[in-house]
């Protein structure tokens, strides 16, 4: 054997440590792919960068995934119940101010706006109406061009080369409010869709949608409360029509599974006569013993709150 001098090791080769004995040093010199494991399989982690690339890589797969460091996201559930300062807040952040070039223009009422006609327009019809000036008699180019979105509506601001600054927004205020969005709100809520169901369509057409916390912003403070107002109005007057009448009445339940299982049962009474509606509750499972007292709860509160109304 040559002497131990004249011997060439690559750089890349796994050296053992010097407190090992003399032949293992040798036979470790000239293998590459078997090389002796540490016993810690963390010191193979820092190893690995000499050139080591069999044993320890495994080793290294070890110790990476020997726990868990990624918790799973919660999912986000809008928040119900808020104070008043975040009411303030939540009823700012679904409109944006006016500006002083907007106020001349005519008012409008929210049943002026549920009967107007709306339509989708795409964003490259929208930058050609605006490259060049709008304001009469200029027709000049447009140097700047600014788009805000704010849910499905969008403001453009643009200015011309000549200097003309022109704000135009794609939906009709009603007292500072986008109307827009809050009649797609509304026609959800009434219609008993979702957000998730309605913004995946919206994703799928590549339609801008509307955030899940504004949505349900906008349903508890303007179309909830609207829409028990407008209930109570109509269950009282239906209520006036047959107090001073003797009428038959019937009543049944309907709970949102087949079963022993349902979790709410909506119990309603109908006059006979009339066909109206006389009162309407919504009973959950955990306010009575099992979902068979569903149909009994609901029953009594309806004849309760008729005798309230009454």
């Amino acid at each position: 054997m040559e002497p131990e001098d004249d011997i060439f090791i690559p750089e890349n080769v796994f050296i053992l440590e010097e407190t090992v004995q003399e032949e293992e040093r040798t036979v470790s010199t000239a293998c590459q792919t078997d090389p002796r494991v540490p016993e810690c399989s963390c010191a193979a982690v820092e190893e690995r960068s000499t050139g080591t690339i069999t044993k320890e890589l495994g080793a290294q797969l070890d110790c990476a995934h020997d726990h868990q460091y990624t918790t799973e996201a919660c999912p986000y559930t809008p928040q119900m119940e808020l104070t008043e300062s975040e009411i303030n807040e939540d009823q700012n952040s679904l409109y944006e101010p006016e500006s002083s070039e907007s106020q001349c223009e005519p008012k409008y009422t929210i049943e002026e706006c549920v009967q107007d006609l709306k339509y989708i327009l795409f964003y490259s019809k929208l930058k050609e109406l605006f490259n060049v000036c709008h304001e009469p008699g200029c027709q000049a180019g447009v140097i700047s061009s600014s788009p805000k979105i704010n849910s499905f509506a969008i403001t453009m601001e643009t200015e011309c080369v000549v200097g003309h600054r022109r704000k135009w927004e794609s939906q009709t205020r009603v007292v500072k409010l986008f109307a827009g969005n809050l009649l797609l709100s509304s026609a959800v809520f009434l219609t008993g869709g979702s957000h998730s169901t309605f913004a995946e369509t919206c994703h799928h057409l590549s339609l801008v949608s509307m955030l899940l916390r504004q949505f349900a912003n906008q349903q508890r403070i303007y179309i909830v409360p609207e829409d028990n107002y407008m209930w109570t109005q109509h269950t009282e007057a239906n209520l006036a029509t047959i107090v001073d009448s003797p009428c038959i009445i019937s009543g049944d339940t309907w709970c949102d599974s087949p079963g022993h299982c349902a979790s709410f049962g909506t119990y309603t009474i109908l006059d006979s006569a009339s066909h109206l509606i006389l009162a309407q509750e919504t009973v959950h499972v955990t306010e009575v013993k099992s979902s068979y007292w569903l149909e009994t709860e609901g029953l009594e509160r309806c004849l309760q709150h008729i005798e309230r109304m009454v």
